[in-house]
């Protein structure tokens, strides 16, 4: 019998050979779309409706997802447009933002980095949001008012957490 020429391959291969496709998904998995890797009963995704807004982490600002085209948040470039107010109700203008796109389930994020843009209604513009896997993602938005309180300005955070299918 003739040997392969890197018989040291031989285990791994058998090893791989082992593996079972019938073990249950976990949420999430990365392996296939959204309904298939059940990240649509993950207790930590929202239902997306126009105008969802929370209360910023510190208290300071309301953050209102006004639209999201497509809607819901689907893979591939989404847009945004948000309105940010402040204790009082009225619209924080020039804030700024920075937001980080995560997959809590992967351990990743989007290399692509959201551009934001300034309206002149007191709402931004976010654009490119790129979910570039179906899965779940959280967007998680840091405002930040320049020159207000003694650390150069007010800032606070709020966290959206969406199922994006395929």
């Amino acid at each position: 019998m003739k040997l392969p020429p890197f018989p040291w391959l031989l285990p791994i291969f058998a090893v791989a050979g082992c593996a079972s496709s019938s073990s249950p998904a976990t949420p999430d998995a990365g392996d296939g779309d959204a309904a298939t890797i059940g990240c649509t009963t993950d207790p930590l995704a929202e239902t997306y409706t126009a105008d969802l807004t929370k209360k910023g982490q510190a208290g300071l600002y309301t953050f209102d997802l006004v639209a999201s085209m497509p809607a819901p948040p689907q893979q591939g470039s989404n847009s945004w447009i948000l309105k940010l107010t402040d204790k009082t109700g009225e619209p924080v203008k020039g804030a700024d933002l920075a937001l980080k796109l995560w997959m809590p389930r992967h351990g990743h994020g989007s290399q692509v980095v959201p551009q934001v843009t300034s309206q002149a209604d007191g709402s931004y513009l976010i654009n490119p949001l790129y979910l570039f896997m179906p899965g779940l993602w959280q967007i998680t938005i840091t405002a930040s008012e320049p020159g207000l309180g003694d650390g150069g300005g007010a800032t606070d955070t709020a966290t959206y957490s969406f199922c994006v299918e395929g």
